[in-house]
Parts: structure tokens; sequence; C-alpha cells
């Protein structure tokens, strides 16, 4: 797994990158993570978001980050406490 500096986490729909809020697109993150883990990847992980429609990009932000981190507990990455 040495080739692998940083994974960058964005959900997505077919054909739709942008607007699309973490759990309403087509990615298994658990999928993704839980291989991540198999192979002893241990590097950063960037959450990459796009939202143009919201009022508060900050409390979106943490939205993501709760909802990423939460996956990666269920495949077994980190302890949320």
């Amino acid at each position: 797994m040495g080739h692998i500096v940083a994974v960058h986490i964005k959900d997505t729909k077919p054909g739709v990158f942008k607007n699309v809020p973490f759990g309403e697109g087509v990615v298994d993150f658990e999928r993704c993570f839980e291989t991540l883990k198999q192979t002893g990847y241990c590097g950063p992980y960037l959450i990459e978001m796009w939202s143009e429609t919201t009022d508060d990009p900050a409390a979106e932000v943490a939205k993501a980050r709760d909802w990423v981190k939460a996956r990666m507990a269920s495949a077994g990455l980190l302890e949320v406490a």
C-alpha cells in the first residue's frame, strides 16, 4: 500500500459532482474504508464537498465530518467517543 499518500473523500451521483451531500450519492464508503483498513493504509483523509446551496457552510462541513467519521468507525478505522 506504499503508493497511496492521501485519500480524498467525496460523494457523487452518476454525472453529478456538485451539491451531493454525504450519504445521498452512490459511493460505498464503508466498503472503501474497510478495504483501506485491510491494506494497512494509515495516511491522511481529506473530505471534499461542493455546496452552492447551503446558508451555513461551517455547519455543512461539520455534518459531513461527523457522517464520514461514523462510516470510518463502522469500518473499524477509528473509535468514536
